[in-house]
């Protein structure tokens, strides 16, 4: 038996709208968002049932992108406003806010791992701009702004584009290690964004952090290893030049290669 679908986008923007109105104080719209869209998501259980009913599945990814992007956005802003109070420094107090703000980045990333596979014959560029539609909505019904500025568009589209180069590099490195994964909440705070186990060494693994490049100034793939605990993979994601969620088959090799002749560690990981 499925369990209740959540709300549409539509029904949901609008039961925000009525639950904020009226309150112009940030801290208090943040926690009452936090605590609606934690209540709705217990009603179903992300990636669960698209084998048992792909057109559920369809139904629901948009609204959980949707929640999960109102999470990961009065996420981010708890744990910013808690840092400046502490002076940048972590701490205990800082360190639940971060844990929470990298829980969410992995829900929406599952949410987004799903809604591409969902949607197979959709392009890049159509997913993109829907993601980046529910994200500046998100934004606007939080702070009531219109997210216009330059600036703020930015900032938005930027945290997009992070999650969308983790994710290209996930599918890549899925052709040939189908057990990699996302670094989970207290690897993520370590910075590593990707795990890849060994096929040949029990208990180890690749670790991987990404960053995306959007300047358009650099068009290659690039890894790098010096100065660094963990290496780094530079993913190009300017769209005018780049498939927004697939990797080109030379940037793949090139980040297969480097982790077949990567050195692994004992990284405690999902089996």
């Amino acid at each position: 038996m499925l369990p209740d679908e959540l709300p549409t986008v539509r029904a949901l923007s609008s039961d925000f709208e009525y639950l904020l109105d009226g309150f112009s104080n940030n801290r208090m719209r943040i926690n009452m968002t936090i605590e609606y869209a934690e209540h709705l998501k217990t009603r179903f259980e992300p990636g669960v049932y698209s084998d048992e009913s792909p057109e559920y599945a369809r139904n629901q990814v948009l609204p959980r992108l949707y929640l999960d992007s109102m999470l990961l956005t009065t996420r981010r802003r708890a744990y910013h406003s808690i840092m400046k109070h502490r002076g940048g420094e972590l701490s205990p107090d800082t360190m639940a806010p971060l844990m929470a703000l990298i829980d969410a980045k992995l829900d929406l990333q599952k949410d987004i791992s799903d809604y591409i596979s969902l949607n197979p014959d959709r392009s890049g560029v159509a997913i993109f701009g829907n993601l980046a539609q529910i994200s500046h909505h998100s934004r606007r019904m939080l702070y009531g702004d219109e997210v216009t500025e330059d600036r703020t568009r930015e900032e938005n589209l930027s945290h997009l584009c992070g999650i969308l180069a983790e994710y290209k590099v996930l599918s890549a490195l899925h052709e040939r290690w189908p057990k990699a994964t996302f670094g989970s909440v207290e690897q993520d705070t370590e910075g590593t964004d990707i795990i890849v186990p060994s096929l040949v060494l029990p208990h180890e693994a690749v670790a991987l952090q990404v960053k995306s490049l959007r300047n358009g100034r650099r068009d290659e793939l690039s890894i790098s290893t010096k100065d660094v605990v963990v290496p780094v993979v530079r993913v190009p994601m300017d769209p005018a030049r780049h498939e927004l969620t697939r990797l080109r088959q030379e940037h793949s090799a090139i980040l297969k290669r480097f982790v077949q002749r990567a050195p692994t560690y004992q990284i405690a990981f999902a089996a």
